[in-house]
């Protein structure tokens, strides 16, 4: 109700002031709530908590485990759900939850997926000879490997040269999404080795790149957070500020590439 219709156009990049808009609206959905005498209380604390995650990474208090309201959680779930199976399949929702296990109740994502598994996923074999389009598919995948292969590399020489004052917050943040990849089989120094292992199964190959999306999703989030919490990227250190260059950079290649009309998305 209270965010500028134009902010909700995915195609477009927010700058600071509108992504302060946006991360507003579980506290002003909170305080309309709170006003409604006949609703419980829980029900405006879940809005509150709607975007916030177990590990710390959420917003607007960047709550953290049992900080959490139980209907916290679920709605937390719910809105995650609800925007990935908007425009993608079941499978692929399966592989975002993976990817994001931390961030979320696990208890309840476990008791989501029983419920979907029987209705969404087939027990046949998906194990085909790719065609012309997954080659070019297989193509826009490496890319994408690369690149954020790419950037975990960099990350980790960087991080070695940075004070722990600075690069703690950021690097616990990259952490997660490493250990969020190895979790789902993919190795973040190579994530390029394995989605060729894929290149005979197009079930895994799917979820593989599903995989490097989301993680390109998050790294594009992290970076866009840190560049707000330092204000001026004058003001960073030479290591961080390179490294942030360099990870604009490969994602804006692969933001290019995703966008060819003539590369094709498998969708199972």
């Amino acid at each position: 109700l209270h965010i500028n219709p134009v902010l909700l156009n995915e195609d477009r990049e927010l700058d600071a002031l509108e992504w302060r808009q946006m991360y507003a609206h579980p506290i002003i959905g909170f305080l309309i709530l709170q006003k409604q005498s006949s609703l419980p209380s829980c029900i405006a604390t879940a809005v509150m908590e709607h975007h916030e995650r177990i590990d710390g990474t959420g917003y607007p208090k960047h709550l953290t485990d049992s900080k959490i309201s139980r209907l916290g959680r679920i709605a937390a779930l719910a809105e995650i759900i609800q925007g990935v199976c908007q425009k993608n399949t079941c499978e692929h929702l399966f592989t975002i939850l993976k990817v994001n296990i931390d961030k979320v109740d696990k208890g309840i994502v476990d008791q989501i997926c029983h419920a979907f598994y029987g209705h969404q996923i087939s027990d046949q074999s998906q194990t085909v000879i790719l065609t012309q389009v997954a080659k070019e598919e297989m193509f826009v995948a490496l890319e994408i490997a690369k690149g954020i292969s790419a950037v975990f590399s960099l990350w980790s020489e960087t991080n070695e040269k940075l004070d722990v004052k600075v690069s703690g917050h950021l690097n616990s943040r990259i952490e997660a999404i490493r250990h969020g990849l190895k979790k789902a089989g993919l190795s973040p120094l190579d994530a390029e080795n394995t989605i060729r292992q894929c290149a005979m199964d197009l079930s895994a190959f799917a979820e593989a790149k599903a995989l490097l999306i989301e993680v390109l999703f998050q790294f594009k989030n992290i970076l866009r957070f840190e560049l707000q919490r330092h204000g001026n990227q004058d003001c960073l250190p030479a290591e961080l500020d390179s490294w942030l260059s360099f990870s604009e950079r490969q994602f804006a290649a692969i933001d290019a590439l995703l966008l060819e009309p003539n590369v094709h998305i498998i969708d199972l």
